[in-house]
């Protein structure tokens, strides 16, 4: 199936075919459907509508904006239109390949695959991960971060939370650039491979926290092993803000 009209295309119901689906113009969505090719499935324009889309492909494509209700991907994606954005949730069953810099905002994105890419990475919205990220670009999370699993994140940029971390998980950050924590961390540990910054911010981990680059105190932290673990800090401690360690294993 392939549309490329000189206008654009309304889907009204489920679309399966024995072959790939290639979407030539903008796609508006007149009910919640689920294109089902047994090959690929490519979405050239943009793809608008207060309805669910759900596709079950080996592989689809979005080279435009998608603006939608909520959005459900069951296999690999490969994002080149840059902004992916539902008033309600995001799924994405498979890996997820950036082509572009991509800001994904709604109520909750969930990736159950790792995502990749040489662009940067915005999520505007609760998320949760249980696989890695690599990005060349910045990564930055401006919801609650949920991890379902032992999760690393790697960018050639800097990393930034500006809301929670949480998630009986370990974490490991490895950012060039460095990595800010704007919000309360509560996982099962933490290992910073590069300089990081603490705002007013609550460190809290089951076991230990390793920070192996230098750290810079913006407002007044507190990082606390609740089960004893080690506290380590490999680089130098300097900003204004004042720094609290509790654990009852060492320092």
């Amino acid at each position: 199936l392939s549309t490329d009209a000189a206008g654009s295309t309304t889907l009204a119901a489920d679309i399966t075919t024995s072959g790939d689906q290639h979407y030539g113009d903008a796609l508006t969505l007149d009910t919640s459907p689920t294109p089902s090719p047994a090959g690929g499935v490519r979405f050239a324009g943009s793809i608008g509508g207060p309805h669910t889309l759900t596709t079950d492909a080996a592989g689809t494509t979005f080279d435009g904006t998608v603006s939608l209700a909520a959005l459900d991907v069951q296999q690999a994606a490969t994002i080149n239109g840059g902004s992916v954005a539902t008033t309600g949730s995001q799924h994405w069953g498979g890996a997820v390949a950036l082509g572009a810099d991509t800001t994904f905002a709604g109520s909750t994105v969930t990736f159950d695959a790792g995502v990749s890419g040489a662009h940067a990475l915005t999520l505007n919205a609760d998320t949760t991960l249980h696989d890695d990220i690599n990005t060349t670009g910045a990564q930055s999370y401006g919801g609650t971060l949920t991890l379902a699993g032992d999760v690393r994140l790697t960018s050639d940029g800097s990393i930034g939370f500006t809301g929670s971390v949480t998630g009986p998980h370990a974490l490991t950050l490895d950012a060039t650039g460095g990595t800010n924590f704007g919000g309360a961390v509560s996982i099962a540990s933490l290992d910073v491979l590069r300089a990081a910054s603490l705002g007013n911010a609550t460190i809290t981990t089951s076991g230990a926290q390793h920070w192996r680059g230098a750290l810079g105190l913006i407002g007044n932290a507190t990082l606390t092993s609740t089960g004893g673990g080690l506290l380590r800090f490999d680089g130098a401690i300097d900003g204004p803000g004042a720094l609290t360690a509790n654990t009852a294993g060492t320092t």
